[in-house]
């Protein structure tokens, strides 16, 4: 076990978020931080699917000039710095079981005794009042259950899990469970995902747009006072007068979208809540058909068979937060789906040595080249 000032730094963000000791936007110093740490040149980084996701909507936000808000320019300067320290080629390592430790350490120091109070039955489920509830830690520690049951290392993923359910998230309960057997299923799988996968994720989230367009106009609203004793309203936490007032604002055909963050005062005005917890139809209002394509495209283009169960567990928690905008989540986003380059067990392993070697080659080369045009 390595504990760097990498490590420490990470372990800091989801700590400075839950703990409302300090505001949480004091997280974002830390993400930039980091940036400014582990950047090694301002040469493009081959960058991953996800970040190249978020840089089309931040490019594209650009031109938006009838769209312009002081919500707008947030979104995506909130975007901007979650992806920051992946722009560039970095020195960004750090070892899971350290990292892990930490954020174990820190989740038990805010849960303290409150861990005995935590009830987990069918009706807390309905309500979603389990006695404790934590954001950033809870989602985070489903990311590193999911990441270890991919190199099958069974109890880390298991211990992980029990404290994800401590959390008292119940998408992240559901998503942690499918995903994990996923990653169990999928562990010794190597290479690119079939075509298959990437259809059924993208179906996935056009099904799910449909299902939210219905589940706003009261499709469900019968079947789900039967089967909970709720209204659908109440059952969602008001999700389905947010998905609403989202659908009423939304363009007829949505090509371009309403801008990113257009959405919030809409909604406060409206609903009295500036989100909509729903970072699929986020996505899709706020920039549009074409967009959004793109950036599921950015997404699933180069998606292999160790970051499918991450990436299926990221679009569960889209499904009914809006961890799109928080700069922690992207930041965690990116470090796990790109695990094999950041994250590594034990000693160094080989992927990431091999990757560092490659670096420093061509940091070499660089050099030689810059040595060669200054003695001419």
């Amino acid at each position: 076990m390595h504990i760097n000032r990498y490590t420490i730094l990470i372990a800091l963000i989801p700590f400075l978020v839950d703990s409302h000791l300090v505001p949480s936007w004091t997280s974002y110093l830390v993400v930039i931080a980091l940036a400014l740490i582990s950047i090694r040149n301002y040469e493009p980084f081959q960058h991953n699917g996800l970040v190249c996701g978020y840089l089309l909507i931040i490019v594209t936000s650009v031109f938006r000039l009838q769209q312009y808000s002081v919500d707008m320019v947030k979104d995506v300067g909130l975007m901007a710095i979650g992806i920051l320290p992946f722009l560039a080629r970095n020195n960004l390592r750090v070892e899971a079981r350290g990292l892990n430790l930490l954020f174990m350490a820190g989740f038990m120091f805010l849960v303290g005794t409150r861990f005995l109070s935590f009830n987990l039955s069918i009706r807390t489920f309905i309500v979603s009042h389990f006695g404790i509830e934590m954001g950033a830690y809870t989602y985070t520690l489903g990311l590193f259950a999911v990441y270890w049951m991919v190199r099958d290392y069974k109890r880390w993923a298991l211990l992980n899990l029990v404290l994800m359910f401590l959390g008292g998230k119940r998408i992240a309960m559901a998503a942690g469970i499918i995903c994990m057997l996923i990653a169990f299923y999928y562990r010794y799988k190597e290479g690119e995902v079939r075509k298959l996968w990437k259809l059924l994720i993208a179906a996935g989230c056009v099904l799910y747009l449909y299902i939210s367009w219905r589940f706003a106009r009261g499709a469900y609203n019968d079947i789900i006072l039967e089967y909970t004793e709720k209204s659908a309203d109440a059952f969602a936490l008001g999700r389905q007068q947010l998905f609403r007032a989202v659908y009423n604002i939304m363009p007829d055909p949505n090509l371009w979208g309403v801008g990113p963050g257009n959405t919030c005062d809409y909604l406060q005005n409206t609903v009295g809540l500036k989100r909509m917890h729903n970072d699929i139809l986020k996505v899709y209002s706020e920039n549009g058909i074409f967009i959004s394509i793109g950036f599921l495209l950015f997404l699933l283009r180069k998606l292999n068979y160790k970051q499918l169960p991450l990436l299926i567990f990221i679009m569960f928690v889209y499904c009914t937060t809006n961890t799109f905008i928080y700069v922690y989540m992207i930041f965690m986003y990116v470090l796990f789906l790109e695990a094999d380059q950041y994250i590594y067990i034990g000693e160094m392993s080989g992927e990431t040595n091999m990757y560092i070697r490659m670096m420093q080659d061509k940091e070499k080369i660089r050099l030689r080249k810059h040595a060669n045009v200054d003695s001419k």
